[in-house]
C-alpha cells in the first residue's frame, strides 16, 4: 500500500487492516487530494480501550482509561491521532461519521488543506477527565495541574464525531440484511452529534445512587423534562448522553417517585 500511495493520488482511501491502522495513515494522507475522504478502521480495540495502556501509548501517543464509556474514548483517541498526524502536513481532517461496532472502530473523515485549516482542527483536540470515586467526567483543552483522584485520557478528539448535514443525506438500502440495524444507528448518530464527548451508564448510576436502574427511555425522558439535553447512544445499550453533570443526574434519580 505504501508503494501505491507514493505513486498515485486518490479521492478516497479506505484503511481497513487487521489490528492497528497507524502504519498506513501517514502515506494515505500524502496521496489524498483536496476535498478527498479518508476512512480508517481499527480492530485493536482492547489497547484503545485501555487494556493494555502501554500499547495505546506506543501506537497512538495517547493515554487511555478503562471506564463505562471507554468505547467512546477509544473512538476519540483514534480520531485525535489521525487529526494530529494530518496537521503536521498542513492537512485538516474533519470526522463526519464515527462509530464503534462489534469488534472494531470506524471513522470517516473529509480532507482539506492549508495551515490555518489544520490549526483550526487542533482546537478540538484535548482530554477527558474522569473521577472513579465521584464518577464525574468532563472535557478539557489542557491537562489540569491538580487531578486529585481523577484520571485523564488523551490527547483525543473532543469535537463533533458526526456531521449532521452529511448524515441527513444518507439513506439505508432496504435490500440490505442489516437495514434495520443501520436505521437504528443512523437515528442514534443524528441525536448524538450535538452531545458531550462522553456518556453515562445506567448500571453505573444505579450503583452510585444505590438504587434500581431506571429504564433507559425513562432516564432520557426525565432528563428532558428537567430541560437537559439527553439521548441514547450507539456506544452502549445501557448508555445515555446528556449535558447534565453527575450530581444533577444522581439528584434526579434519587428524587424519583
Amino acid at each position: 500500500m505504501n508503494t501505491l500511495t507514493s505513486e498515485e493520488d486518490f479521492d478516497y482511501v479506505d484503511i481497513d487492516p487487521f489490528g492497528s491502522p497507524v502504519s498506513y495513515i501517514d502515506s494515505s494522507l500524502q496521496c489524498l487530494r483536496k476535498n478527498g475522504m479518508l476512512a480508517v478502521t481499527a480492530t485493536d480495540t482492547a489497547s484503545l480501550c485501555g487494556s493494555p495502556k502501554k500499547a495505546c501509548m506506543r501506537r497512538y501517543d495517547a493515554q487511555p482509561f478503562r471506564t463505562s464509556f471507554s468505547k467512546e474514548t477509544a473512538t476519540r483517541i483514534l480520531a485525535g491521532h489521525c487529526v494530529r498526524l494530518a496537521a503536521k502536513y498542513e492537512i485538516a481532517l474533519k470526522p463526519i461519521l464515527s462509530f464503534f461496532a462489534d469488534h472494531y472502530i470506524r471513522i470517516h473523515f473529509t480532507l482539506d488543506k492549508g495551515a490555518k485549516k489544520a490549526d483550526s482542527t487542533l482546537k478540538d483536540v484535548g482530554y477527558l477527565v474522569w473521577d472513579p470515586k465521584t464518577k464525574d467526567r468532563r472535557k478539557v483543552v489542557e491537562i489540569p495541574k491538580k487531578l486529585g483522584s481523577a484520571q485523564i485520557a488523551g490527547p483525543l478528539w473532543i469535537g463533533v464525531l458526526h456531521d449532521k448535514t452529511y448524515l441527513k443525506k444518507m439513506k439505508v438500502n432496504e435490500s440490505l440484511g442489516t437495514a434495520k440495524r443501520m436505521k437504528k444507528y443512523l437515528e442514534l448518530w443524528l441525536k448524538e452529534a450535538d452531545m458531550p464527548p462522553y456518556f453515562y451508564d445506567q448500571n453505573e448510576i444505579a450503583s452510585l445512587t444505590k438504587t434500581q436502574p431506571l429504564s433507559l427511555e425513562d432516564m432520557v425522558q426525565r432528563l428532558k423534562k428537567q430541560d437537559f439535553s439527553a439521548c441514547k447512544t450507539h456506544f452502549s445499550p445501557t448508555g445515555f448522553k446528556t449535558d447534565a453533570d453527575i450530581k444533577e443526574i444522581s439528584d434526579l434519580v434519587a428524587k424519583r417517585t
